[in-house]
């Protein structure tokens, strides 16, 4: 028995040293903190879904899981980063939101990494339609009303975005152009200093997340015109989306997804995408997110890469037509 025992592990040691201490490294997977990295500041839209998965994430693993913010360039610091300057074993990941890899691409002579090369997707975490919103003093009720007095001879209209080359912009963009609109886009440095002009009357338009103008819509000084998802959300009921209002084209979901470095050890991906699924899947998420705006939205890798190729196609073609630039 005694000798059996002996042959076995005999046997078992040099396995042992072929496989290293990198394999033993994966198996206790996690043994230190995950850090979660955003690109964009404490309080952004990333970032506010961000440290919620990351609390939940980190139960889910059994190890601390904190959120590091790495502001700049649409998110492209921040990924760059993930990509490139990072061991990758599993102990940094990047959230993203979509117009990161979709838009940015485009919209950068340099500075971006290739997200279908550079990462793997953990998964997808939530969806968020956009909304249409003007000032409720503009007077129109409707899309179509709207478009008329965009429309209307020696009228001068402004759109308001959040920055150049968000998803507000390119969607923006395409609306401009399939209903022929002369209007005027004005970047802001955030939504902050946008909602602030569309209350002062000084914007015309908004295209962007419910959640940030809630408390406006709610007080009557905003007013939703339709959301951009294909179909309604629950938290407005009796708005209409742009298909139903009469734009089938005005179709934009925001989406965000945790993305690992591509070279990311399979036993370690399983581990992080078991955990992120155990938190997405349960109520309290979805409900945590339903408040906030948001669909929570579990997507497999296949998913999200392919998303990722679908939206880089239609989004990138009209970056291209607008001419936009960020650098």
């Amino acid at each position: 028995m005694k000798r059996r025992t002996f042959i076995r592990a005999g046997a078992a040691a040099p396995l042992a040293a072929t496989l290293g201490p990198r394999a033993f490294a994966q198996n206790d997977y996690p043994s230190r903190p995950v850090r979660i990295v955003v690109g964009f500041s404490a309080g952004g839209g990333v970032d506010l879904v961000a440290r919620p998965l990351a609390q939940r994430l980190g139960e889910a693993l059994g190890q601390a899981t904190i959120v590091e913010n790495k502001a700049g360039a649409n998110g492209n610091l921040a990924a760059m980063y993930v990509a490139t300057g990072v061991p990758a074993d599993g102990y940094t990941l990047l959230q993203m939101n979509s117009a990161m890899a979709t838009n940015n691409p485009f919209l950068y002579k340099s500075g971006v990494p290739n997200y279908l090369e550079e990462f793997t997707p953990i998964t997808g975490i939530t969806e968020t339609p956009q909304a249409v919103i003007v000032p409720a003093s503009l007077g129109v009720k409707t899309l179509k009303e709207f478009v008329a007095l965009a429309r209307a001879p020696k009228t001068e209209m402004n759109f308001a975005s959040g920055g150049v080359g968000t998803l507000a912009h390119i969607v923006f963009e395409l609306f401009k152009k399939e209903e022929s609109l002369q209007m005027v886009h004005v970047p802001y440095k955030g939504t902050g200093p946008a909602i602030q002009d569309m209350l002062a009357g000084r914007m015309h338009l908004m295209i962007d997340n419910v959640s940030q103008v809630k408390g406006q819509v709610e007080s009557g000084k905003l007013r939703v015109l339709a959301v951009t998802g294909p179909q309604r959300v629950s938290y407005l009921p009796d708005v209409p989306t742009t298909a139903e209002a009469g734009f089938p084209k005005l179709l934009a979901i925001g989406w965000q997804a945790l993305l690992a470095p591509a070279k990311t050890p399979p036993q370690v991906l399983q581990k992080l995408r078991t955990a992120a699924r155990s938190v997405v899947d349960k109520k309290d998420w979805t409900d945590f997110m339903a408040e906030r705006g948001a669909v929570a939205k579990w997507a497999s890798p296949e998913t999200v890469t392919q998303r990722i190729k679908d939206e880089s196609a239609v989004w990138g073609e009209v970056i291209r037509t607008a001419g936009i630039t960020a650098d």
